[in-house]
């Protein structure tokens, strides 16, 4: 068996609170990029699907389906937009509430790595 050296550092054990709020996070963005596809298939699906239905129905199913893949869209988008960093409990991508969503992919207050894990400093 090997002993550990005296200059080595633990291995970083992943946090189980960040990890709850990257899998939060992660849930958001793929019911949002779900949401947004079932709006795309209904729209393209639409026209082929005009011989095999009444149009009355056609019209109400599409509209429906359109109509509630957008608004889940929206409220993933909403909720992804003010999801809280797991490090310093800020906005992860807002700066103010009025401020547009920050693009980059670390928190704009912290500096905090998209899906990093808390380092193994102490």
């Amino acid at each position: 068996m090997s002993s550990p050296e005296a200059g080595s550092q633990p291995a970083a054990v992943p946090d189980p609170s960040y990890d709850a709020a990257w899998r939060r996070f992660r849930r958001w963005t793929r019911l949002g990029v779900l949401s947004f596809a079932t709006v795309l298939v209904a729209l393209f699906l639409a026209p082929w699907f005009e011989s095999l239905m009444p149009p009355l129905l056609l019209t109400w199913a599409a509209v429906a389906m359109i109509g509630v893949g957008w608004l889940s869209f929206l409220y993933c988008a909403v909720r992804q937009s003010y999801f809280r960093c797991p490090r310093c409990q800020h906005r992860f991508s807002r700066m103010y509430w009025w401020t547009w969503q920050s693009l980059r992919r670390r928190c704009v207050h912290c500096g905090l790595k998209l899906f990093e894990q808390p380092s193994a400093e102490v």
